[in-house]
């Protein structure tokens, strides 16, 4: 198709009728004249999706959760090999027990039950609970236990199940015959059952309120509230598995808190404080118990190490290291309140509130508001070291956060400091920051990056730490043990940087697949290829794949790897390849030894959620085309035998669901573009067709892409226009710096026009509609063409120029980086091309409208302030042209309710 001037003015010529604008967005069905029926609204309660996919340990079993939109969902237990299925009805949360026993699940009460009751106003107390599910997997029979608040099982122990039931349940017994007994005093906290499921073996503990099982299922740590007629037997408590002894830790405290067990089951640290929930301050101590040496106190207020005015947080975790030499733990400073007199002699109408804003304030006001609460309640990692006794504050408000590598066994951690380049967040991308190393021993800082483009990570095995330096377009690695930095990706002949990305800005890496075992060797991407990268940088970079030639985008998933996080060399390893011009995709093997891929499942469809068993060569995953709901099949290693465990919305066989194809035009400027055509299932090519135009940025990657049907948030709602006779037509936009609307128009018009040359679009009935980045490009293009019979636009940008020195109100920052370095891509202040703004604001060319427009913004909306909205409406409203704006009252960006 050639896009003469005469065609397009043409187009913008074409007579609509406002009663378009009712036909298209208001549903009004087209006669489908065949068997199969269109979507109905009503029919998204039923639709249902697969999640929490599990395999058991040795991938003996599986597990997962089918829930509707609406209604009761179930959990579905199988073989990988689909056999020995069974259903149960409204569970879930289900664990396995490590030896592959036995699965055990909540199972939650009715929903139509607990949604008439809370028609009804029913009081939480009243409302019905939980119950507990357990199926012996050895011959498929089921338990159920009512009334179990929680419930769980060791990591990687035997058949044992600790779970606490509902307060006040089971109800103590009482002689019905003794008429003159007392009534028994309220017993307070939970009672705990730890049952052996293989013997029956079972003991109760009441007073429960927390607990926690080592790794290994070896021991069982709780804490118990204090009686109702004592206040010193409230304590941590350990049950020891093998020899049933339930023994005292620690007692006559008023709370204990946060159970954590090293590796082992040797050593557990807790939390316990002298005063109750009702104190001003709650003091905490962080108290360690080791199976041979007993109890001892390891780190409150005062401990040194630990900075003046802080204290041990409540709030915060506690974690041993692998090797069970330290643990780390959190403190925050104390809170304290400003005190001064009060004058008596005003009243409260007379006392002023105010903000004080500064320039040089690192964060603006409402973000310094927003963040308020978070900064008072934000901790800061240490770590004691247990043979010593020695405590080190490793986090601060400078460092907030410290990573340290080989499961908490390093000696240096990596963190990074912000501070410097705060301010300049407002308008600056990407974020800056310093990238300092941290000394566990003795929490000595040293500056080993300034400036950088991003924070760094630490490798698994703590000895290097890694970043995408966006300033050189490279990685980089730092050698801890040698303290240099190296780049270890400069000798790649091909891009690190996303090629494709067209913000005004530096663009970000492509990322990284990890680490091999013992920090061998790093994994990272280009566009199509994982290449191998030595940290040391006397090896040079390997090509692990061969995409590039092939258009083929490889990609690890992390299924194969070792318990610290790092990459098996030895062992296959699944990665996934797509196709980036047919988008057909497939998994693979990835040998990386020998640098080889096999491919072992490759189509027209989207392959996802690849997962294996711990401790077998089995795996799960989901594949799913436009037309089949994303499924869970599974699979042994090599993918010959492939089996599918679910059979989602069989319901859809019933519906005229619609088929999409991939579709190629170019631009104004003659680039190649790609773009998505959703058509009606009985499609007729020689019958004209309304088409709606959606857009954001690209989306043809989308193409196998199960677009459930359900309430849409904000935009078009894909299976219901097409199964209704509409065409979808989906085009892909690319931008220049400064000139985001007429880029929109140069990509979405001309597909729009390709469209109609295909010869069954009806163009007198084609409309746009967009939702907030969308939303601002819709409202562009109808100021510069009439092809459109009708608009929809959500929370639009209307008014780049007022915009620009607003708030993003839910964070609290500036809106000016949105326009100078990210998505609006204008790529200079509003003083540097105050043209640029204006040319590209809607709401200055208003008087040009000639298509009736739709707008949606609430008064909620955090992303973009509703009054965009407003100056967008009142504008067209004072030109007299037609539009309308829903303000759905209470709700944010996109429609939650």
């Amino acid at each position: 198709m050639q896009l003469t001037s005469q065609r397009i003015l043409h187009m913008l010529r074409t007579n609509r009728l406002l009663g378009t604008l009712l036909l298209t967005f208001m549903g009004v069905s087209l006669a489908l004249g065949q068997e199969k029926r269109p979507l109905t609204h009503a029919d998204y309660a039923a639709w249902e999706s697969a999640s929490r996919v599990q395999l058991s340990v040795k991938g003996t079993w599986a597990s997962m959760e089918v829930n509707p939109q609406k209604g009761d969902g179930y959990l579905q237990l199988s073989t990988p090999e689909g056999t020995d299925a069974q259903r149960v009805v409204r569970a879930n949360r289900a664990s396995f027990t490590y030896p592959e026993d036995y699965l055990v699940f909540a199972i939650v009460p009715e929903y139509d039950t607990v949604r008439a009751l809370k028609l009804a106003e029913t009081k939480k107390d009243d409302m019905p609970k939980d119950s507990m599910g357990i199926i012996t997997l050895k011959d498929g029979s089921q338990e159920r236990i009512p009334m179990v608040a929680s419930f769980s099982v060791p990591d990687k122990g035997g058949n044992w199940l600790a779970y606490l039931y509902e307060e006040g349940y089971p109800e103590p017994e009482v002689d019905e015959a003794d008429s003159t007994a007392e009534e028994e005093p309220e017993i307070p906290g939970q009672i705990l059952v730890i049952r052996n499921l293989e013997s029956g073996e079972e003991y109760a503990i009441n007073r429960v309120k927390k607990y926690a099982w080592a790794e290994s299922g070896s021991r069982l740590a709780l804490t118990r509230v204090a009686s109702a007629d004592s206040v010193d037997d409230a304590g941590v408590f350990v049950f020891n598995i093998s020899s049933g002894e339930f023994s005292p830790v620690d007692t006559g405290q008023v709370s204990y808190s946060t159970l954590s067990w090293d590796k082992p089951g040797d050593q557990l640290a807790f939390m316990a404080s002298p005063d109750s929930s009702e104190a001003d301050l709650r003091h905490f101590t962080v108290h360690l118990w080791d199976a041979k040496g007993g109890l001892m106190s390891a780190v409150s207020t005062g401990t040194t190490g630990i900075p003046e005015g802080w204290w041990v947080s409540e709030d915060g975790s506690l974690d041993f290291s692998e090797n069970g030499e330290r643990l780390f733990l959190s403190t925050r400073p104390m809170p304290f309140k400003y005190t001064y007199e009060e004058d008596t002699t005003l009243l409260d109408e007379d006392k002023p509130g105010i903000d004080i804003w500064h320039w040089q304030d690192k964060r603006l006001q409402p973000e310094q508001l927003l963040d308020q609460r978070e900064d008072q309640s934000r901790d800061y990692e240490g770590v004691y070291w247990i043979a010593s006794g020695k405590y080190v504050q490793l986090a601060d408000e400078q460092l907030p956060y410290v990573s340290v590598g080989n499961m908490g066994n390093a000696n240096i951690g990596v963190s990074s400091d912000r501070n410097p380049f705060q301010r300049s967040y407002s308008w600056s991308m990407p974020w800056r920051v310093d990238i300092y190393s941290v000394d566990l021993s003795t929490g000595a800082r040293n500056r080993i990056a300034n400036a950088a483009g991003e924070g760094a990570r630490v490798s698994p095995e703590g000895n290097f730490f890694y970043w995408y330096e966006a300033s050189d377009s490279n990685w980089m690695v730092y050698d801890v043990a040698e303290q240099v930095t190296r780049n270890v990706s400069e000798n790649i002949p091909y891009p690190m940087w996303d090629e494709e990305d067209d913000h005004p800005m530096l663009p970000y890496e492509y990322g990284s697949a990890g680490w091999l075992s013992k920090d061998e060797a790093l994994l990272v991407y280009d566009k199509f290829d994982i290449w191998q990268v030595d940290p040391k940088g006397e090896s040079a970079p390997v090509r692990l794949t061969e995409g590039r030639s092939k258009d083929m985008r490889y990609r690890m998933y992390r299924v194969y790897w070792n318990e610290e996080g790092s990459i098996p060399k030895k062992e296959l390893q699944m990665i996934s390849g797509t196709n980036t011009e047919t988008m057909a995709s497939g998994i693979f093997h990835l040998d990386i030894r020998k640098q080889t891929v096999k491919e072992l499942a490759y189509g027209d469809r989207l392959y996802s959620g690849v997962r294996k068993a711990e401790e077998a060569k089995v795996i799960l995953f989901n594949q799913m085309t436009y037309r089949e709901s994303a499924n869970v099949y599974g699979a042994d290693w090599d993918l010959k035998r492939v089996v599918p465990l679910t059979s989602l919305n069989p319901q859809q066989e019933e519906i005229a669901w619609g088929n999409v194809e991939l579709v190629n035009y170019r631009s104004l400027s003659g680039e190649p573009l790609k773009g998505l055509l959703y058509k009606p299932e009985d499609f007729d090519p020689t019958k004209k067709y309304p088409m709606i135009v959606y857009f954001y940025e690209k989306s043809s990657q989308g193409l196998h892409f199960y677009r459930t049907a359900r309430p849409s948030s904000s935009t078009i709602n894909f299976p219901w226009a097409v199964s209704n006779g509409y065409l979808v037509f989906v085009p892909d936009i690319i931008y220049k710096e400064g000139l985001p609307g007429p880029s929109a128009y140069d990509c979405i018009v001309p597909g729009t026009l390709a469209m109609i040359d295909r010869g069954y679009v009806d163009e007198t009935k084609i409309g746009l509609q967009g939702q907030s980045w969308g939303g601002y490009q819709t409202a562009y293009l109808v100021t510069r063409t009439n092809l459109y019979a009708c608009a929809s636009a959500g929370a639009v940008v209307s008014n780049m120029t007022s915009a620009y020195g607003g708030i993003r109100w839910g964070s609290g920052l500036s809106r000016m980086f949105q326009y100078e370095r990210s998505q609006s891509r204008i790529g200079g202040t509003l003083w540097e091309r105050r043209d640029m703004y204006i040319e590209n604001s809607p709401v200055f060319f208003a008087d040009r409208i000639e298509t009736p427009v739709l707008l949606m913004h609430n008064d909620e909306d955090t992303a973009v302030p509703w009054y965009q909205g407003i100056e967008m409406f009142v504008a067209m409203r004072r030109l007299d042209k037609p539009v309308w704006m829903l303000n759905y009252n209470g709700e944010p960006h996109n429609l939650r309710q």
